[in-house]
């Protein structure tokens, strides 16, 4: 199973970082879509969510999307529709919050309401536009414009669409990607930043990061260290025995 390696998650920051601010220099304020596609990577190479918990399901209608409402960045923290169906809270790491807060002024949300996390696909955004809308021909607002105007409130990146994402992500920016997959998966970000807790901060840390109610479920996942330590173990015992 894939997990994001430090390696994998420098290269895809960098790169967002280095597309975030292109788009800035170039656009100013109307760099919406790379904003939103850097904070979405960091939210998920450091908060360990599932990418369910902060993106829209087309097939369950309680998962929506991340709101602004549920972003707190000065507790540290995200309120998410859990696997187990509750509300719950999960770590928002500094890592996380400049991106956040660079988005949010960007988007400038009409309310607390709005999709942290955007869906710039023309379509869905017309779906939530009063029927009959249409663009004027000279129109220079974009369509989040005229949802903000119209007092609508967009639609959120699905999971399906930030698959695509990372999919192009990883192409345009030549991201190496090890394993049988050719770009960073979400459940690899989630994989990924259990692995650094596991082997940084132990069992524990893991475990209560990623929300597992059963401490078996993530020594079952990172199994691997354990067996690898031991190894390790084991060699430094009969070190001096061949």
């Amino acid at each position: 199973q894939q997990f994001w390696s430090s390696g994998e998650r420098r290269q895809l920051l960098d790169y967002v970082d280095r597309r975030a601010s292109t788009a800035i220099d170039d656009r100013g304020t109307a760099a919406v879509v790379e904003l939103r596609d850097k904070a979405l990577a960091y939210v998920l190479a450091f908060t360990g969510v599932r990418g369910g918990e902060i993106l829209s399901d087309p097939r369950d209608d309680r998962r929506g999307g991340l709101r602004w409402k549920d972003v707190d960045i000065e507790d540290n923290q995200i309120t998410i529709l859990g696997k187990n169906q509750r509300r719950e809270t999960a770590p928002l790491p500094g890592q996380t919050h400049r991106p956040l807060e660079q988005l949010h002024r960007v988007v400038a949300p009409a309310s607390e309401e709005w999709p942290v996390f955007v869906s710039h696909h023309a379509p869905s955004m017309y779906r939530v536009l009063p029927n009959g809308f249409e663009r004027p021909e000279d129109d220079e607002q974009s369509l989040l414009d005229h949802c903000r105007a119209l007092e609508v409130v967009p639609p959120a990146l699905s999971t399906n669409g930030a698959r695509n994402l990372l999919k192009r992500l990883c192409a345009d920016g030549e991201i190496e990607v090890g394993g049988d997959k050719d770009y960073l998966t979400l459940h690899g970000a989630r994989r990924g930043v259990g692995e650094k807790l596991y082997r940084e901060r132990g069992a524990a840390a893991a475990q209560r990061t990623l929300r597992h109610a059963d401490p078996k479920t993530t020594s079952e996942m990172y199994s691997h260290i354990e067996t690898s330590e031991n190894a390790e173990n084991v060699t430094e015992v009969f070190g001096d025995e061949r």
